[in-house]
């Protein structure tokens, strides 16, 4: 997301360019890589809601990969190519990032350190001398 645009800011009206998405019949509002929900009488800047389709990804998005196909992950906000565009899914487990997105929290469970973000727990690895994080079931559900 772009210098000044937070989860959770309220602004008063929408960027001129932007597209109407519905998710589950509810409408949500996409221009740039940041989506916002309608409140009341002003719009809300939320995450990008899971099942959202949009045409364009956003900018710095790379390309990931696990054993149940290919993925963008642009700051931690997972996609996967469909038909009419990019979908909106959860993190998807197996799939290795060289970086954790920006906010994710660090966590200790059973042991062990996770990093949480956006409900997925990315769990750090060397590969070679560098870290990676890999995409892990959630730790607290066994």
């Amino acid at each position: 997301m772009g210098a000044g645009i937070v989860v959770g800011a309220a602004v008063d009206s929408l960027p001129a360019e932007n597209t109407t998405v519905y998710v589950e019949g509810n409408p949500f509002y996409y221009s740039n890589g940041v989506y916002y929900a309608p409140q009341g009488t002003q719009y809300v800047i939320v995450p990008p809601p899971a099942g959202a389709v949009v045409s364009t990804l956003p900018g710095s998005c790379t390309n990931v990969y696990s054993q149940s196909g290919a993925y963008s992950d642009c700051g931690g906000a997972f996609y996967a190519d469909v038909e009419n565009g990019y979908k909106v899914i959860t993190p998807p487990v197996g799939v290795s990032v060289n970086s954790l997105p920006d906010g994710a929290q660090s966590t200790f469970i059973n042991g062990t350190t996770y990093f949480t973000f956006g409900g997925a727990y990315y769990q750090p690895y060397y590969s070679g001398s560098d870290v990676v994080y890999v995409v892990v079931n959630n730790p607290n559900a066994n």
